[in-house]
């Protein structure tokens, strides 16, 4: 009668701790997909602020400001001049710092995409390819003249 008393209770017992398994197994892989959505959150957050600073930060938008003045609203990029390097050099530092947070998966690409690319797209044709656009005229030799020094 003991044995049959200590083979029912070790067949509890591993039913006992078959089921702990089975249960924390299941709350790992809940607390995994709570992490992978804070890391999602978190970028998300990331790149909104990133994003905001295109409009709010304002070295940011002391250059936008002056590089517009001195196109004429943005159409002709061609009264360019060495003088305003620094403004260029400041939007593009910061479309870089753009860029290399999507490459290191800081920031979420098309979120970004989504709020800039339009400008970023316009902004690589002016200051960096001296390419003309819809709207607006720019020249090659402007590419040339910022970046030999840089």
């Amino acid at each position: 009668m003991q044995n049959w008393i200590i083979v029912i209770s070790s067949f509890i017992s591993a039913g006992a701790t078959i089921a702990l398994v089975w249960i924390a197994i299941v709350q790992l892989g809940g607390i995994k997909e709570q992490i992978k959505q804070d890391s999602n959150q978190d970028r998300r957050r990331n790149t909104l602020e990133a994003c905001q600073r295109f409009e709010k930060d304002p070295f940011i938008k002391d250059a936008m400001k002056r590089l517009w003045n001195v196109t004429v609203n943005g159409t002709d990029y061609t009264k360019l001049t060495d003088e305003y390097k620094f403004e260029a050099l400041t939007l593009l530092n910061y479309l870089q710092s753009l860029a290399i947070g999507i490459k290191q998966k800081v920031y979420l690409e098309e979120m970004v995409k989504d709020f800039l690319q339009e400008r970023v797209e316009k902004e690589v044709k002016v200051l960096i390819k001296g390419e003309s656009g819809k709207g607006w005229n720019a020249t090659k030799t402007l590419n040339a003249s910022y970046y030999d020094n840089v």
